[in-house]
């Protein structure tokens, strides 16, 4: 794969329809990581902001 970071959104959406929501956010971390000014990053920071704060909940909640 050329690109492999096109793929850790796509993984991240896995973990999220899973429930396993820190894995996404690491995930979509890696992509921001490899590809900070990427075609998707301003999508990807949007999806990143509500998965932390349902980490942040969860966590809270525990």
């Amino acid at each position: 794969m050329r690109k492999p970071a096109v793929a850790l959104p796509c993984a991240g959406d896995v973990h999220g329809r899973r429930g396993e929501y820190a894995r996404q956010l690491q995930n979509l971390d890696a992509y921001l990581k490899l590809e900070p000014n990427g075609p998707a990053g301003k999508q990807v920071r949007g999806f990143r902001e509500v998965v932390q704060r349902i980490v942040f909940k969860t966590k809270v909640q525990e």
